[in-house]
């Protein structure tokens, strides 16, 4: 472990004094270096959720457009592939297996707003919904639409979040691959919003001990969801902390998501990630009372990957009490 944790000191140091550099005269992280392709980017999220109280009228809409060495000109076209997961399985379980849903060619493509060629897309709850042959009667609250963004170019070449790194599909690229369109309680914006004390519930120490800053976080609403809500953590104390913005929780009627985070430090291979443990790998969402916001748990598990540092998936559980 003493070695592991020198590793880690001089991996961190490393990496803030790249972050703290000044971009002319330190390595830059452009497209052009991180990866020769295409990829999809989000220019607009203005709804990202079926609201189940409107069915007849509700839709994800939001605006894309496409990245590549000629600023979007090597696109053909866009697919969007659909899957339905249904998590109210007490009415029968419905789920879907993975359809291709929507096809974009290049002749609709119109000019985004930073001037490469992108699409408007509405996905209404109805029309998905009959794609997999379902009604709006057989959907519940907690269910979920999952889609999946292709972009095929000129040469037959298929770009996908399983061949782009995770750098593309992070936030400094707006990488937007794949969503989720969950069948939602709407929350109002006061809800679940403000300041949070944040702390940690039993022994956070496996690993290089406490993964955040035990302080007061500002929880405020994500554009195009009444559900999600986002803050920045302070993550690894003992070693810097390192800030890490855009850290987002789901609120899916009686459960919390934790999103997951891709801290960015690391110990040589790749960075530390830190996820929900509602994944499959891990267990089931956090419960909560979508009715009182005063404390939010949240169960996450440490070092999914664990960056190079040789330290297993460790559980955490972080409590925000409202101040």
């Amino acid at each position: 472990m003493k070695n592991i944790k020198s590793y880690i000191v001089a991996s961190l140091a490393i990496l803030m004094f790249v972050s703290c550099a000044d971009d002319s005269l330190g390595p830059v992280l452009t497209f052009e270096k991180a990866t020769i392709g295409a990829y999809v980017r989000l220019i607009e999220l203005r709804t990202g959720e079926f609201d189940l109280a409107n069915p007849t009228t509700s839709a994800l809409d939001y605006s894309v457009d496409f990245v590549d060495l000629e600023d979007g000109g090597l696109v053909s076209q866009y697919v969007i592939d659909a899957q339905f997961f249904d998590n109210t399985p007490d009415n029968g379980d419905n789920s879907k297996a993975r359809i291709e849903y929507k096809i974009f060619d290049s002749g609709s493509f119109t000019t985004s707003s930073k001037g490469n060629p992108g699409v408007d897309v509405q996905i209404p709850l109805t029309e998905v919904a009959a794609a997999f042959g379902l009604s709006i009667d057989d959907l519940s609250a907690g269910d979920r639409f999952s889609f999946f963004g292709r972009v095929r170019q000129q040469d037959g070449a298929e770009y996908t979040s399983v061949n782009s790194s995770g750098t593309i599909r992070g936030s400094a690229f707006q990488g937007y691959f794949d969503f989720n369109g969950n069948v939602t309680c709407p929350l109002p914006d006061a809800m679940f919003t403000g300041s949070y004390a944040l702390t940690h519930v039993g022994d956070a120490s496996a690993g290089f001990g406490l993964p955040f800053v035990e302080e007061t976080i500002t929880l405020s609403t994500v554009p195009g969801s009444s559900t999600l809500r986002q803050m920045t953590m302070n993550y690894l104390p003992a070693f810097g902390p390192f800030a890490v913005e855009g850290v987002r929780i789901d609120f899916i009627c009686e459960v919390v998501e934790f999103q997951g985070l891709d801290s960015g430090v690391g110990c040589g291979g790749g960075s530390i990630t830190v996820v929900g443990a509602h994944l499959p790998d891990y267990g089931t969402p956090s419960p909560q009372d979508i009715t009182d916001d005063s404390v939010i748990i949240l169960n996450l598990v440490e070092f999914d990957s664990d960056g190079g540092c040789s330290v297993p998936p460790a559980p955490k559980t972080i409590q925000l009490t409202k101040v």
